[in-house]
Protein backbone atom coordinates (compact mmCIF):
# COMPACT_ATOMS: atom_id res chain seq x y z
CA UNK A 1 0.00 0.00 0.00
CA UNK A 2 2.97 2.32 0.60
CA UNK A 3 4.13 1.17 -2.41
CA UNK A 4 0.76 2.41 -4.15
CA UNK A 5 0.66 5.85 -2.73
CA UNK A 6 -1.09 5.21 0.57
CA UNK A 7 0.31 7.75 3.31
CA UNK A 8 -2.35 7.09 5.83
CA UNK A 9 -2.80 4.00 7.85
CA UNK A 10 -5.77 2.84 11.14
CA UNK A 11 -4.72 0.50 13.57
CA UNK A 12 -7.99 -0.47 15.09
CA UNK A 13 -6.95 -2.33 18.20
CA UNK A 14 -10.58 -2.63 19.76
CA UNK A 15 -10.55 -6.29 19.75
CA UNK A 16 -6.61 -6.89 21.05
CA UNK A 17 -5.96 -7.32 24.61
CA UNK A 18 -2.55 -6.75 24.36
CA UNK A 19 0.41 -6.54 21.86
CA UNK A 20 4.33 -8.03 21.59
CA UNK A 21 6.65 -6.21 20.57
CA UNK A 22 6.86 -7.62 16.81
CA UNK A 23 3.68 -6.34 15.98
CA UNK A 24 4.21 -2.82 17.43
CA UNK A 25 7.84 -2.67 15.86
CA UNK A 26 5.44 -3.54 12.52
CA UNK A 27 3.28 -0.61 13.55
CA UNK A 28 6.20 1.67 13.93
CA UNK A 29 8.03 0.57 10.94
CA UNK A 30 4.80 1.32 8.68
CA UNK A 31 4.91 4.78 10.63
CA UNK A 32 8.69 5.33 9.93
CA UNK A 33 7.74 4.94 6.13
CA UNK A 34 5.03 6.77 5.50
CA UNK A 35 6.40 9.88 8.06
CA UNK A 36 8.94 10.62 5.62
CA UNK A 37 6.00 11.40 2.75
CA UNK A 38 3.95 14.89 3.71
CA UNK A 39 1.06 14.31 5.75
CA UNK A 40 1.95 10.23 6.12
CA UNK A 41 0.80 8.95 9.80
CA UNK A 42 -0.25 5.68 11.64
CA UNK A 43 -3.48 6.21 13.76
CA UNK A 44 -4.16 3.89 16.59
CA UNK A 45 -7.43 3.47 17.54
CA UNK A 46 -9.28 1.97 20.19
CA UNK A 47 -6.46 1.13 22.26
CA UNK A 48 -6.86 -0.37 25.43
CA UNK A 49 -5.28 0.46 28.72
CA UNK A 50 -2.49 -2.46 28.20
CA UNK A 51 -1.92 -1.54 24.70
CA UNK A 52 -1.41 2.33 25.45
CA UNK A 53 0.45 1.65 28.26
CA UNK A 54 2.72 -0.65 26.17
CA UNK A 55 3.32 2.08 23.40
CA UNK A 56 3.95 4.75 25.90
CA UNK A 57 6.63 2.92 27.40
CA UNK A 58 8.26 1.92 24.61
CA UNK A 59 8.03 5.66 23.58
CA UNK A 60 6.25 4.86 20.37
CA UNK A 61 3.66 7.44 20.85
CA UNK A 62 6.13 9.97 19.19
CA UNK A 63 5.72 7.98 16.09
CA UNK A 64 1.82 6.94 16.43
CA UNK A 65 -0.99 9.15 17.13
CA UNK A 66 -2.72 7.49 19.62
CA UNK A 67 -6.39 8.08 19.57
CA UNK A 68 -8.66 6.89 22.70
CA UNK A 69 -12.09 5.94 20.37
CA UNK A 70 -12.29 5.36 16.53
CA UNK A 71 -14.70 8.25 16.07
CA UNK A 72 -13.07 10.08 13.64
CA UNK A 73 -12.31 6.59 11.65
CA UNK A 74 -16.27 5.52 12.14
CA UNK A 75 -17.61 5.45 8.64
CA UNK A 76 -14.21 3.21 7.49
CA UNK A 77 -14.71 0.91 10.22
CA UNK A 78 -18.05 -0.08 9.22
CA UNK A 79 -16.84 -0.36 6.00
CA UNK A 80 -14.20 -2.71 7.14
CA UNK A 81 -16.54 -4.89 9.16
CA UNK A 82 -18.82 -5.38 6.10
CA UNK A 83 -16.31 -6.51 3.78
CA UNK A 84 -13.78 -8.71 5.01
CA UNK A 85 -14.76 -11.93 5.68
CA UNK A 86 -10.97 -13.57 5.54
CA UNK A 87 -7.91 -12.76 6.52
CA UNK A 88 -5.83 -10.46 4.82
CA UNK A 89 -3.20 -12.48 3.86
CA UNK A 90 -2.67 -16.08 4.30
CA UNK A 91 1.00 -15.94 3.39
CA UNK A 92 3.43 -18.45 5.19
CA UNK A 93 6.72 -16.62 5.61
CA UNK A 94 9.47 -19.26 5.51
CA UNK A 95 12.03 -19.17 8.17
CA UNK A 96 14.59 -16.77 6.90
CA UNK A 97 12.06 -14.26 5.75
CA UNK A 98 9.92 -14.78 8.97
CA UNK A 99 13.21 -14.15 11.24
CA UNK A 100 14.11 -10.72 8.69
CA UNK A 101 10.74 -9.41 8.94
CA UNK A 102 11.02 -9.92 12.85
CA UNK A 103 14.46 -8.12 12.92
CA UNK A 104 12.90 -4.87 10.69
CA UNK A 105 10.12 -4.77 13.15
CA UNK A 106 12.95 -4.93 16.05
CA UNK A 107 14.76 -2.61 14.68
CA UNK A 108 12.26 -0.05 14.04
CA UNK A 109 11.39 0.12 18.06
CA UNK A 110 15.16 1.20 18.43
CA UNK A 111 14.71 3.65 15.50
CA UNK A 112 11.53 5.24 16.85
CA UNK A 113 13.98 5.47 20.62
CA UNK A 114 17.28 5.20 21.11
CA UNK A 115 16.46 3.94 24.65
CA UNK A 116 14.66 0.51 23.30
CA UNK A 117 17.96 -0.49 22.49
CA UNK A 118 19.12 -1.85 25.36
CA UNK A 119 15.61 -3.77 25.46
CA UNK A 120 15.90 -5.18 21.79
CA UNK A 121 19.72 -5.89 21.44
CA UNK A 122 19.75 -9.15 22.13
CA UNK A 123 16.71 -10.12 20.33
CA UNK A 124 18.05 -8.14 17.19
CA UNK A 125 21.75 -10.05 18.11
CA UNK A 126 19.97 -13.26 17.97
CA UNK A 127 17.67 -12.72 14.95
CA UNK A 128 20.53 -11.66 12.65
CA UNK A 129 22.50 -14.80 13.76
CA UNK A 130 19.41 -16.71 12.87
CA UNK A 131 19.64 -15.45 9.23
CA UNK A 132 22.88 -16.10 8.90
CA UNK A 133 22.63 -19.96 10.25
CA UNK A 134 19.84 -20.52 7.86
CA UNK A 135 22.26 -19.20 5.01
CA UNK A 136 24.90 -21.96 5.89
Amino acid sequence: MIDRGQKIFVADLENCPTMDSTFMGTLVGIALKVGLKEGGRVDVINANERCRELLVTLGLDSVLAIEPDGGRWERERELVAKNITKPLSDVELEKKERAQFVKEAHEALVEANDENFSRFQDVIAFLKQEIIDTDT
